[in-house]
């Protein structure tokens, strides 16, 4: 996710600085997203939504979306997108099933391993430190 402030021109500008270093490192076909943040803040605003929109077209017509933290705007649905994307190109890229339903998950004691393809690839995302429990499917 490329994330730049509505109210600041320069954050706007360097995104095609970090677009260059990602594509270096990353999978031509890792997902990305544009995101213009502080959409709320329209008096101070100094990035049209237009602008955004052609560079996010300029670079791969990649997804775009406008979001504002502090009222929510559009934050769900933009998160809903990456992880879909991200589900999807995982999928793609390994040829896994598909991924568990939530309602599916279980707790899991310490040293049980985890049996799907989604627990073990975000195992660090579902440990906790406190107890040493981990999410299984």
């Amino acid at each position: 996710m490329f994330i730049y402030d509505v109210t600041n021109k320069q954050s706007f500008i360097d995104i095609e600085k970090h677009y260059a270093l990602v594509c270096d490192h990353c999978d031509k076909d890792a997902p990305l997203m544009l995101i213009g943040n502080k959409c709320d803040l329209d008096k101070d605003r100094v990035v049209e939504y237009n602008e955004g929109l052609e560079l996010a077209k300029k670079l791969g017509n990649i997804p775009f979306y406008e979001t504002s933290s502090k009222s929510g705007q559009s934050v769900d649905e933009c998160f809903g997108v990456v992880v879909e994307n991200a589900i999807n190109y995982v999928e793609k890229k390994y040829s896994l099933e598909k991924p568990p339903a939530y309602e599916h998950l279980e707790i899991a004691e310490e040293g049980q391993q985890p049996t799907s393809w989604f627990h073990r690839l975000f195992w660090c995302c579902f440990s906790t430190d406190s107890d040493s429990h981990r999410i299984m499917s």
